[in-house]
């Protein structure tokens, strides 16, 4: 009941949780990128801790903040996670969605929105000139995501089958 599982809550971007918060709290523990990349908001699902980060990892943390695993994508992560069904969603700069398994790490499936593989120099790094730098919204057993940076290039969308990554 306690769990954070997309940015602002939910799909719908709620903001609102039935837990109760306590007037006072104190901080658990903190945590530090290993590659020192900003990271992303956590969200939180089945007692972890996921968050990406600007060098392309994502992250799983126990409650007591200790990592359980880390995974990669091919460019930098903007927007937090989502889990959903024992499984983490995310979108990278380098212009794909990925699914990895929550409790594991374990990359299930990832789907290429960019058209091609073109990629641009920003802030020192490359990205697809179509990151999924919005990040993705499931519901229902669908994934959400776009891709896109200039209107000039397009952006694109898909609806994709959580568990397979079909369109």
């Amino acid at each position: 009941p306690g769990d954070w599982p997309a940015y602002r809550g939910d799909s719908s971007g709620s903001s609102v949780s039935k837990t109760p918060i306590p007037r006072k709290v104190t901080r658990g523990w903190t945590f530090k990128t290993p590659s020192g990349a900003a990271p992303t908001a956590p969200v939180t699902a089945g007692g972890m801790v996921f968050f990406g980060d600007r060098s392309g990892a994502v992250h799983c943390l126990d409650a007591d903040g200790k990592p359980v695993w880390q995974a990669y994508t091919g460019g930098a992560v903007f927007f937090p996670p989502t889990a959903s069904d024992g499984r983490l969603f995310v979108g990278s700069a380098d212009g794909r969605v990925y699914a990895f398994e929550a409790a594991t790490g374990r990359r299930l499936w990832t789907y290429r929105l960019a058209p091609a593989n073109r990629w641009m120099p920003v802030y020192g790094k490359l990205i697809s000139t179509w990151p999924v730098a919005g990040g993705v919204v499931v519901k229902d057993g669908v994934v959400y995501a776009a891709a896109g940076i200039a209107h000039y290039d397009g952006t694109y969308v898909a609806a994709l089958d959580a568990a397979s990554g079909k369109v």
